[in-house]
């Protein structure tokens, strides 16, 4: 059945939104098709919801990435809008789906705040050592490790704060790290105008390389482009100088994950705080 056949757009939501009131106003405009389960939309459902024919899809490319073969079933069935529900689209073949005439849209600016409240709570939980501290209290072994001071934590004060990709999530991070009294270094594509650096001391680097050495803290806010995958590799963590703090909220594959666990064992990256991993969702 295409969708022509429907007296109503018919739209599928692949996922469970976190407030579904939002749904309410729509209710009457479209014929909405939400998962049948507590959990998102796998491919075999998406697929049964397909073959019935769509309009629209709204979707989050958790668990089905839309690559060259479904951007195809999604033209298929009649799909003319994907509306990607998140800031990356790297989940999206956008040159299949500019060539099958699909619009592809996404939600940049909603989770700034969000994500850079995850990182400054990585960074803080790191550098604090709450999460390993809470391990040896759940063992009964934290008092041996206080009186050999091995649970010493660090201070963010004055310490420089290295962010790759200074966007809308990397500014709202820079802007919590003032308040604990971080520097902020930052490598992007695009320099900053004059007046934002000055709103946040920002000192910008044009070389990725040039910035590294002289950072205590690396963090991550760049898209996943074909130029950013691995960007993390073996001789980009050379780079650092020893102990840096390395934390990542943005794309999994920016990191090759067995490099920084050389890292993490030769003490050129003292702790990693990540929110993404490499091989999603299995984690290596």
């Amino acid at each position: 059945m295409s969708s022509s056949e429907h007296t109503k757009p018919r739209v599928i939501l692949s996922f469970h939104p976190a407030d579904e009131s939002f749904l309410f106003g729509y209710k009457n405009e479209v014929e909405l098709i939400t998962p049948k389960t507590p959990e998102d939309m796998n491919a075999v459902e998406l697929e049964e919801q397909l073959s019935k024919g769509a309009d629209a899809i709204l979707h989050t490319t958790t668990l089905v990435k839309l690559n060259e073969e479904w951007i195809q079933k999604l033209k298929k069935a009649g799909v003319k809008i994907i509306a990607n529900h998140g800031v990356g689209y790297d989940g999206v073949n956008i040159p299949e789906a500019t060539k099958q005439g699909i619009i592809v849209t996404n939600t940049p600016g909603v989770v700034c705040n969000a994500t850079a409240e995850i990182t400054l709570a990585l960074i803080l939980d790191i550098s604090r050592r709450i999460t390993e501290c809470e391990q040896y209290v759940l063992k009964g072994e934290w008092e041996k490790k206080l009186l050999n001071q091995t649970l010493m934590g660090n201070s963010l004060s004055g310490k420089i704060l290295g962010l790759v990709g200074f966007g809308g999530i990397g500014k709202a991070v820079a802007l919590r790290a003032q308040a604990f009294g971080m520097r902020i270094y930052y490598h992007c594509r695009n320099r900053a105008p004059k007046e934002i650096e000055e709103r946040f001391s920002a000192t910008y680097f044009p070389s990725l390389d040039d910035m590294l050495p002289l950072v205590d803290y690396v963090s991550i806010h760049t898209p996943l482009t074909p130029e950013t995958r691995f960007l993390f590799d073996k001789e980009r963590f050379s780079k650092l100088k020893d102990g840096v703090f390395f934390i990542n909220t943005a794309r999994g594959p920016i990191v090759r994950e067995q490099a920084l666990v050389d890292a993490l064992h030769s003490g050129k990256v003292k702790a990693a705080g990540l929110d993404v991993h490499e091989t999603e969702p299995i984690i290596s």
